[in-house]
């Protein structure tokens, strides 16, 4: 038999007739003034027709309801209606943003519906694209405000995907006294505060949308928390739910019950009746309430009970959100174990056609779009998560697209290993598959009839590739009617099947797929296994895949909301009033605002920039970024400079020396350093490897001459982007040579496969951003507008860990790096890295060490001087756990610094002491030393991987150069959406290019500098301009 969920095949498309197309003409007007009325039209053509309907009626939007395209005007004129709907599929260029997407694997793969930054900031900020999105859909204006409509998208959906529900929401303002506020933070007991405490907010000037929804719990409402005991340890996913679902159903309580209660599958079980008034007659022993015997394999019994743990303390919860501390201590107060309980409650009622993955996230089955005819797919879904507000309980809601393995024969995947590369065994292992062939049956040996064949028993997991099926031996033996073993024998896959099933393989070379143990192997022919449907792809998406990935996931603001508010929202059930859900959610005492919030927010203005000979220049507000036209860098160093260009044998001599010509001519005009081209002789073509070993390697030959004869740039050009060849460059040239180098890539410089000499110049001159740098220059930086220079005599600091993605070897460890500024404008930067001692430790272990090489390089800058402040930027660190990063990392900066102090002071007195002993000279008897300066720090966590949208609700508050209509820069937001006691705040400094921007989150663990928060907001946001590589703002300093 088949899965019970069938394999879905793309659809494809036919074209609709003269009647079809006239009678979409003809009601045109009334599908513009009632989109519902076009989405009923359209269930009834036939699905392979609506892809067709919807480009036509794309056609007839763009032409204003003609055929044929309008000759007076180039948007389309509508009947009168306040509906006004406008195509919002977006134009930028996805190719800058591809390299990312390589680095981003949370939860499986998934793509941003962020921009991810700038395009400018692609090249430095590897990694940083962060994971949400949706699918299509069509817009409305209302007047000033964005307000949105979103409608059937045929074209972007698949077979049996009704796009996102019909949705309009004016939102639902966040109301909140300010001034009550501040006195219930005056009165707060602030000696028990883990962090800064809020004391302010930034004046609003305007207000935004964002994605969070508001929580109402029932006023007499209580919640209780059970665990669910005895379940063994070890086991998968699915055989935990199994425990849970079979405990459920033989107990009879529970089962009566299950309208009063939800569970995260895995044991924790949350009730709104107190269900030990259930069990009061029921027998209870030290492990709780006897629900079940459940087997557990073949042998063992697991014995299960409902353990009472907790009542879950809402009413507290609500206290806290409201920040109120009156007669009790809310900064001790741990609220996550009831929002942990809130998310429970939430996640179990879903609407039709949806499956969850995970705790927090589902995914919506019609939703799926294939990668370039591969074996993956897309599938639209959706994040959420209960937040403490300013006030209210919360959800966050955000869209998301993650890659999963199409449900095709396990055959047609191994047949893409290329696509995978040295990665595909072990991207097969774990996978599900559903063997599609019948077994033969025979009966167990308690005489009842073999169930071998029924669907459950026919779903496998992959343990291990072998050889191929005409190859891979292993013993069958043969049984009597009693099951007796008669005889044996080795035989391969291939043979046993053609023997014993009568079944012909038409590919017996692909590796035999062993569905059982190692110990007790179980070996299979993969095109007789069925991939089993809605399995998440784990890895890094395949490189050919990532720009059509990113195509599907970027989606503009208004279409990400629309996204948010219709369909997702709408599958979460609890949003609905009781007398219109489900029966079996009748009885759950809260509800969910199905609107958005909508916050007050401000706009921190853009620094001037600062360029040399004291040349500020202004930003200009639309776009958020400047070029380099008659700009000399703020620092450089004028010296001779000896380099030399290497280039692949795909870029024509011609054409290097026209590069190489631009080049000298830039490193004067921008002062860089005087060309001495000729100590490196000429331009060398070169047969470039992949191989780092041999001593034959070209790259290894050329490096090595350029170290030797003292050169201080070598430059490779490529014809194309090659991700194997720079990284053997960057190996070779970092680790084994140490020399500065730089990669040019000639098709930067092309459109549509044209060479654009006029814009050579541009992008030589951006080169030569990298080439100052590399030379220990300065490009720019930014100038404040507030007069307080709080970067005088600080140290800044920013650290982050990398860990390792999934599919990584056994044992590899996670990186930590951290980098140092060596003067005052933040624009000089020196770093330094360390392994951890095992891969996913976030709290640097090497913190120490580093620390003191950046306060060697500071010390060496400022002669004699130690930094008086110390301003640490943190990222990537999740607020569970804060409380560790202030304990370690923080108390850890502070031992750096004293024990660097006391060291160089040692030393500096020892070479005194020498100097003077070698003149003859008297030794001064010791006297008081002088104190050892308290270095004062303030550190602050910044978070980008996070679900927070912002939504521009007028179009003086819309990004203009881009036309995606985002949030100008500048926002921030630190009202509503942010933590009840302590500081923190949204900021979006970038400009973003694609799909919906997303603002860093930064939260403040400690402030010894006492930098007024405004300050801080304006410095960060400073900072972000001061980025080295590009003429932009970027997400994060």
């Amino acid at each position: 038999m088949p899965p019970k969920k069938k394999t879905p095949k793309p659809i494809k498309a036919q074209d609709i007739n003269k009647s079809e197309k006239n009678a979409i003409r003809h009601k045109y007007a009334t599908f513009r003034a009632n989109p519902q009325a076009k989405a009923e039209h359209w269930r009834k053509l036939d699905p392979l027709k609506r892809v067709e309907a919807e480009k036509f009626w794309g056609n007839l939007v763009k032409n204003g309801g003609t055929s044929t395209p309008a000759v007076q005007h180039t948007t389309p004129t509508v009947p009168s209606s306040s509906q006004d709907v406008i195509d919002n599929s977006g134009t930028d260029d996805v190719s800058t943003l591809t390299d990312n997407i390589s680095k981003a694997s949370v939860d499986g793969t998934e793509i941003g519906d962020d921009s991810t930054g700038s395009s400018g900031e692609m090249g430095a900020k590897e990694g940083d694209a962060a994971l949400e999105t949706g699918n299509g859909g069509e817009t409305a204006e209302h007047g000033e405000d964005a307000e949105l409509i979103l409608i059937d998208n045929l074209a972007q959906s698949t077979k049996d995907s009704v796009a996102a529900q019909t949705r309009r929401s004016s939102g639902v303002r966040h109301e909140w006294d300010e001034w009550e506020y501040s006195d219930r933070m005056r009165e707060l007991d602030q000696a028990t505060a883990s962090y800064p405490v809020r004391t302010a907010f930034q004046k609003p000037t305007r207000h935004v949308m964002t994605n969070r929804f508001e929580i109402t719990i029932d006023d007499n409402a209580l919640f209780y928390e059970f665990r669910i005991v005895g379940i063994p340890d070890g086991r998968s996913k699915r055989m935990n739910k199994m425990f849970v679902e079979t405990a459920i159903q033989e107990s009879d309580i529970l089962n009566n019950n299950r309208d009063y209660f939800a569970t995260d599958n895995t044991q924790i079980l949350v009730a709104w009746k107190d269900l030990r008034e259930e069990f009061k007659d029921a027998a209870k022993s030290a492990d709780g309430y006897f629900l079940a015997n459940v087997k557990d394999g073949d042998y063992q019994i697991a014995k299960l009970y409902l353990q009472f743990i907790r009542v879950v303390d809402t009413k507290r919860l609500q206290r806290y959100v409201n920040s109120d501390s009156e007669e009790w201590q809310p900064l001790k107060w741990n609220a996550n174990s009831a929002l942990t309980a809130l998310n429970i409650v939430i996640a179990n009622p879903f609407g039709e056609g949806v499956f969850p993955q995970g705790s927090n996230k589902f995914f919506i089955e019609a939703g799926w779009e294939q990668l370039n005819n591969s074996p993956l797919c897309t599938i639209r879904g959706y994040f959420f998560s209960t937040r403490p507000g300013l006030g209210k309980i919360l959800l966050n809601v955000n869209a998301c697209t993650s890659a999963f393995f199409m449900p095709i024969r396990l055959s047609e995947l191994m047949a893409s290993n290329s696509l995978f590369g040295k990665d595909y065994p072990s991207i097969l292992t774990g996978l599900r598959v559903f063997i599609d062939y019948e077994r033969v049956e025979k009966q167990k040996d308690d005489g009842t009839e073999s169930t071998i064949n029924n669907d459950e028993n026919r779903i496998k997991k992959i343990s291990e590739l072998g050889l191929p099926c005409n190859k891979q031996k292993f013993t069958w033996k043969q049984r009597d009617e009693e099951g007796n073993v008669v005889s044996q024998k080795e035989i391969d896959v291939e043979r046993y099947l053609r023997e014993e099933h009568q079944v012909v393989l038409s590919r017996p070379n692909l590796a035999a797929v062993n569905l059982g143990s190692q110990l007790k192997p179980s070996w299979f022919p993969p095109e007789k296994l069925m991939v089993m449907p809605y399995q998440i792809y784990r890895r890094t998406v395949p490189t050919d895949l990532t720009s059509p990935m990113l195509n599907i996931a970027c989606k503009e603001p208004e279409e990400n909301r629309g996204l948010i508010e219709g369909e997702g929202i709408s599958n979460l059930l609890l949003t609905k009033n009781k007398g219109e859900r489900p029966a079996h959610l009748a009885t759950v005492p809260l509800k969910i605002e199905n609107s958005m919030l909508i916050v007050p927010a401000d706009r921190l203005q853009y620094p001037k920039i600062q360029y040399g000979d004291n040349h500020v220049h202004a930003i200009k507000d639309a776009e958020a970024k400047w070029n380099l036209a008659n700009k000399s860098f703020l620092v450089t160093n004028s010296s001779s400079m000896s380099y030399k260009f290497l280039h692949s044998s795909e870029v024509s001599y011609g054409r290097i020396l026209e590069i190489e010509e631009k080049f000298a001519a830039q490193l004067r005009a921008r002062n860089v350093g005087l060309p001495n081209f000729d100590k490196h002789n000429d331009v060398h073509r070169i047969p470039l490897t992949k191989d780092i070993t041999s001593n034959g390697n070209a790259l290894r030959i050329e490096l090595r001459n350029a170290k030797q004869a003292g050169g201080d740039l070598v430059v490779l050009v490529l014809r194309n982007k090659d991700q194997d060849i720079y990284s053997t460059f960057k190996y070779l040239a970092d680790k084994v040579f140490g020399i500065p180098t730089i990669v040019m890539v000639e098709s930067s410089n092309m459109r549509k496969g044209a060479w654009q000499a006029t814009g050579l110049d541009a992008y030589v001159g951006n080169i030569m951003m990298k080439a100052n740098l590399k030379m220990g220059g300065i490009n720019h930086s930014a100038v404040s507008r507030r007069k307080e220079n709080w970067l005088d005599k600080t140290l800044v600091l920013d650290a982050d860990v990398t860990h390792p993605s999934n599919g990584s070897l056994p044992g590899f460890p996670s990186v930590a790096a951290l980098v140092g500024s060596v003067e005052s404008t933040g624009g000089r930067f020196i770093g330094s890295m360390r392994f951890q001692s095992e891969g996913g430790k976030e709290m640097i272990e090497g913190l120490y060490g580093m620390l003191w090489d950046q306060l060697w390089d500071w010390y060496k800058a400022h002669p004699r001087e130690y930094p008086e402040n110390i301003l640490y930027f943190r990222d990537g660190v999740a607020d569970s756990q804060y409380a560790e990063l202030k304990e370690k990392e923080l108390s850890e900066i502070r031992r750096c610094f004293n024990d660097f102090y006391e060291d160089t002071e040692a030393k500096k007195k020892e070479a005194l002491e020498k100097e003077l002993a070698a003149e003859g000279k008297p030794i001064p008897k010791p006297g008081t030393p002088p104190p050892r300066p308290e270095v004062k720090i303030t550190a602050v966590v910044c978070t980008k991987r996070h679900h927070t949208r912002c939504y521009p609700m007028k179009n003086s508050d819309k990004q203009a150069g881009n036309g995606n209509n985002n949030c100008k820069p500048g926002l921030l937001v630190d009202n509503a959406i942010t933590h009840p006691f302590y500081t923190d705040f949204y900021l979006q400094s970038h400009n973003g290019q694609k799909g919906t921007a997303k603002a860093a989150h930064y939260f403040i663990i400690m402030n010894e500098m006492n930098m007024p928060v405004s300050d801080l907001q304006h410095l960060i946001h400073n900072l972000c301009y001061t980025y080295v590589r590009a003429t932009l703002g970027v997400s994060d300093p």
